[in-house]
């Protein structure tokens, strides 16, 4: 009697510590919808901010902001660590040859998908207005692609993918899904087609850090890849 009920106690916890994992995953999902929708256009009306300016950086500390509070959630709620895979050590040549050989995953990708998009008439007002802004402000090539490397990696690879693959134990799952919701999280490149170039980046960002387990070389490639697309 007494192991029956320390096994359903057992389950109880372990269904409680999903649920959390769950709701863990959709708290940034929110937090970033909110922030789009209503966060940054409240900011900008009661401040009458009008310039791309103001409205890049607002959007850039709301992002912070977001990835603050789902730590606060994974450590004050979950009881858990933001992430909870240890990072694996790995000598120097590693991570140069893991540098290279995502490089040129990303290469063939991004210039695959946008052939296809532009062959299929597809273009991106939001890509286009930012590109002659950093041009104009070079520093926030900087701000952004740091801002993306770390606070995307941590959250949809070191945070999200994780909590998927506790509860769900599958590889397949933890990969697709995460890919899906860091793809939807660009929805402001304009269309649902235009998503398939960052689902694949997140799809081959997935795999690398379940086969790998580090999340430094990931951060480090992403903030080259950002800042090195934007003098292309």
């Amino acid at each position: 009697m007494k192991a029956l009920f320390f096994s359903i106690h057992q389950t109880d916890n372990k269904n409680y510590r999903n649920l959390l994992a769950i709701v863990g995953v959709c708290v940034p999902i929110v937090l970033y919808i909110i922030t789009i929708l209503y966060g940054k256009k409240l900011i900008v009306e009661n401040f009458h901010l009008e310039s791309l300016m103001a409205k890049v950086i607002i959007t850039k500390i709301l992002i912070w902001c977001i990835f603050f509070l789902t730590i606060l959630y994974s450590l004050g709620i979950e009881k858990r660590k933001f992430t909870e895979w240890k990072d694996m050590p790995y000598r120097w040549p590693f991570y140069v040859k893991t540098i290279i050989f995502t490089f040129l995953a990303f290469a063939v990708i991004g210039i695959g998908t946008s052939n296809l998009l532009h062959y299929l008439g597809f273009s991106s007002k939001t890509t286009e207005d930012l590109s002659g802004f950093v041009k104009q402000y070079p520093i926030f090539i900087y701000v952004a692609s740091i801002t993306a490397g770390i606070v995307e990696e941590y959250i949809f690879r070191g945070y999200m993918m994780t909590r998927i693959y506790s509860v769900s134990r599958s590889k397949f799952w933890a990969i697709l899904i995460s890919s899906l919701i860091f793809s939807a999280a660009h929805f402001s490149y304009g269309t649902a087609f235009m998503l398939l170039q960052p689902f694949l980046f997140g799809l081959v960002f997935a795999v690398l850090y379940f086969k790998y387990r580090n999340l430094k070389v990931l951060i480090v490639f992403h903030i080259l890849w950002d800042i090195i697309i934007q003098y292309l």
